[in-house]
């Protein structure tokens, strides 16, 4: 009896740690990791490099799979296209200003400060959105 009941525990808890395995292995092998490099963005997926892409353009077909990712991903892309209007808005101010010959005022200076401060808040926070996004993602591979 009790040697029956040792080889039923025995038999099961090896079958968990199997399956714990086959899911330990799924997610090594689908789950997304950042990487944060000079030159962009990119993510780590299998084992493999690839980049972001322009406004997260190739993560986007990953992030298709789990609904709370995708809702996190678009209010990255609203914070990145957001922050890259005010940059791009911002330099062309600056560059305007300085093509007035006249003006001798420095407090387009100050301006310039602000517009880059700004978008680079709003960089990070559009940041914070794709890590949400991905750890979404990672999250509904356990499941």
């Amino acid at each position: 009896m009790k040697l029956s009941l040792f080889i039923s525990l025995f038999i099961i808890s090896s079958f968990s740690l199997y399956s714990q395995g086959a899911i330990s292995e799924q997610y090594k092998d689908n789950s997304i990791y950042l990487q944060r490099s000079l030159f962009g963005h990119k993510y780590v997926k299998g084992g493999q490099i690839y980049k972001v892409g322009f406004m997260g353009n190739k993560l986007k077909k990953e992030m298709q799979v789990n609904p709370n990712a995708v809702v996190a991903f678009k209010k990255y892309r609203t914070n990145q296209v957001v922050a890259a209007s005010i940059a791009v808005v911002g330099s062309a101010l600056v560059i305007w200003r300085f093509s007035d010959q006249e003006y001798e005022d420095l407090s387009i200076f100050s301006s310039a400060l602000i517009t880059v401060g700004w978008a680079g808040i709003l960089t990070e926070l559009a940041y914070s959105r794709l890590q949400k996004s991905i750890w979404r993602y990672n999250q509904d591979l356990l499941r």
